[in-house]
Protein backbone atom coordinates (compact mmCIF):
# COMPACT_ATOMS: atom_id res chain seq x y z
CA UNK A 1 0.00 0.00 0.00
CA UNK A 2 1.19 3.48 -0.77
CA UNK A 3 0.05 6.92 0.27
CA UNK A 4 0.33 9.96 -1.99
CA UNK A 5 -0.14 13.34 -0.35
CA UNK A 6 -1.80 15.56 -2.94
CA UNK A 7 -0.17 18.74 -1.63
CA UNK A 8 3.24 17.17 -2.34
CA UNK A 9 2.44 16.41 -6.00
CA UNK A 10 3.50 19.10 -8.45
CA UNK A 11 0.79 19.79 -11.05
CA UNK A 12 1.71 20.15 -14.70
CA UNK A 13 -0.14 21.74 -17.62
CA UNK A 14 -1.78 18.96 -19.63
CA UNK A 15 -3.62 21.20 -22.09
CA UNK A 16 -4.05 24.96 -22.18
CA UNK A 17 -5.71 25.96 -18.91
CA UNK A 18 -5.80 22.41 -17.52
CA UNK A 19 -3.45 21.28 -14.74
CA UNK A 20 -3.07 17.65 -13.74
CA UNK A 21 -1.82 15.90 -10.63
CA UNK A 22 -1.06 12.19 -11.06
CA UNK A 23 -1.85 10.52 -7.74
CA UNK A 24 -1.95 6.73 -8.13
CA UNK A 25 0.14 5.80 -11.17
CA UNK A 26 3.02 3.41 -11.88
CA UNK A 27 5.49 6.01 -10.57
CA UNK A 28 3.71 5.81 -7.20
CA UNK A 29 3.36 2.00 -7.24
CA UNK A 30 0.18 1.05 -9.08
CA UNK A 31 0.12 -1.93 -11.42
CA UNK A 32 -3.38 -1.87 -12.96
CA UNK A 33 -5.04 1.54 -12.41
CA UNK A 34 -4.28 5.23 -12.76
CA UNK A 35 -5.88 7.99 -10.68
CA UNK A 36 -5.46 11.74 -10.69
CA UNK A 37 -7.05 15.16 -10.55
CA UNK A 38 -7.42 17.67 -13.37
CA UNK A 39 -8.28 21.31 -12.67
CA UNK A 40 -9.76 23.37 -15.49
CA UNK A 41 -9.45 27.16 -15.61
CA UNK A 42 -12.68 29.05 -16.33
CA UNK A 43 -13.84 28.19 -19.86
CA UNK A 44 -11.09 25.57 -20.42
CA UNK A 45 -11.86 22.34 -22.26
CA UNK A 46 -10.26 19.16 -23.47
CA UNK A 47 -10.29 18.24 -27.16
CA UNK A 48 -12.44 15.31 -28.28
CA UNK A 49 -10.48 12.11 -27.65
CA UNK A 50 -10.57 8.38 -26.95
CA UNK A 51 -8.67 6.05 -24.63
CA UNK A 52 -7.71 2.40 -24.99
CA UNK A 53 -9.30 1.53 -21.63
CA UNK A 54 -12.38 2.41 -19.62
CA UNK A 55 -12.36 5.59 -17.60
CA UNK A 56 -14.47 7.03 -14.79
CA UNK A 57 -14.65 10.78 -14.14
CA UNK A 58 -16.20 12.39 -11.07
CA UNK A 59 -16.76 16.13 -10.88
CA UNK A 60 -15.31 17.28 -7.54
CA UNK A 61 -15.54 21.07 -7.89
CA UNK A 62 -17.53 23.40 -10.12
CA UNK A 63 -19.72 22.32 -13.01
CA UNK A 64 -18.83 20.68 -16.30
CA UNK A 65 -20.20 19.85 -19.70
CA UNK A 66 -19.47 16.38 -21.01
CA UNK A 67 -19.86 15.64 -24.70
CA UNK A 68 -20.13 12.13 -26.10
CA UNK A 69 -22.18 10.38 -28.75
CA UNK A 70 -23.88 13.57 -29.92
CA UNK A 71 -25.01 14.45 -26.39
CA UNK A 72 -23.99 17.39 -24.24
CA UNK A 73 -24.85 16.99 -20.55
CA UNK A 74 -24.21 19.31 -17.62
CA UNK A 75 -22.61 17.73 -14.55
CA UNK A 76 -22.30 19.00 -10.99
CA UNK A 77 -20.11 17.88 -8.06
CA UNK A 78 -20.12 14.13 -7.46
CA UNK A 79 -21.84 13.34 -10.77
CA UNK A 80 -19.82 10.47 -12.18
CA UNK A 81 -19.39 9.22 -15.72
CA UNK A 82 -18.24 5.88 -17.06
CA UNK A 83 -16.59 6.05 -20.48
CA UNK A 84 -16.04 2.70 -22.22
CA UNK A 85 -12.76 2.18 -24.07
CA UNK A 86 -12.79 3.73 -27.54
CA UNK A 87 -15.71 6.11 -26.83
CA UNK A 88 -15.11 9.68 -28.08
CA UNK A 89 -15.65 12.19 -25.27
CA UNK A 90 -14.52 15.48 -23.79
CA UNK A 91 -15.04 17.60 -20.70
CA UNK A 92 -15.47 21.37 -20.61
CA UNK A 93 -15.62 23.78 -17.69
CA UNK A 94 -19.21 25.08 -17.72
CA UNK A 95 -18.18 28.34 -16.00
CA UNK A 96 -16.42 31.36 -17.46
CA UNK A 97 -15.54 32.62 -13.94
CA UNK A 98 -14.84 29.61 -11.66
CA UNK A 99 -12.48 26.66 -11.87
CA UNK A 100 -13.69 23.09 -12.25
CA UNK A 101 -11.94 19.92 -11.05
CA UNK A 102 -12.39 16.26 -11.89
CA UNK A 103 -11.14 13.03 -10.37
CA UNK A 104 -10.18 10.61 -13.14
CA UNK A 105 -9.66 6.86 -12.86
CA UNK A 106 -8.36 4.68 -15.70
CA UNK A 107 -8.63 0.90 -15.64
CA UNK A 108 -5.04 0.78 -16.91
CA UNK A 109 -1.63 2.26 -16.29
CA UNK A 110 -1.57 3.35 -19.95
CA UNK A 111 -3.25 6.75 -19.83
CA UNK A 112 -2.63 7.70 -23.44
CA UNK A 113 -5.26 9.47 -25.49
CA UNK A 114 -5.93 9.73 -29.19
CA UNK A 115 -7.48 12.96 -30.48
CA UNK A 116 -10.47 12.59 -32.80
CA UNK A 117 -12.66 15.01 -34.75
CA UNK A 118 -14.84 17.27 -32.53
CA UNK A 119 -18.01 16.06 -34.29
CA UNK A 120 -17.30 12.57 -32.91
CA UNK A 121 -18.06 13.92 -29.40
CA UNK A 122 -20.66 16.59 -30.06
CA UNK A 123 -22.46 15.15 -33.05
CA UNK A 124 -23.19 17.03 -36.22
CA UNK A 125 -24.32 20.64 -35.95
CA UNK A 126 -22.69 21.28 -32.55
CA UNK A 127 -19.53 23.37 -32.70
CA UNK A 128 -16.32 21.92 -31.27
CA UNK A 129 -13.00 23.60 -30.67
Amino acid sequence: MGIVFSDQVEPYEYDKGIRVKKLAVPETGTQFISVGIATFDPGASLPCHIHGCEESITIIEGEAWVEFGGQRLRLKPYDTSHVPAGTPHRFLNASQTKKMSILWVYASTDMGRTLVEPRECAGRGVAGD
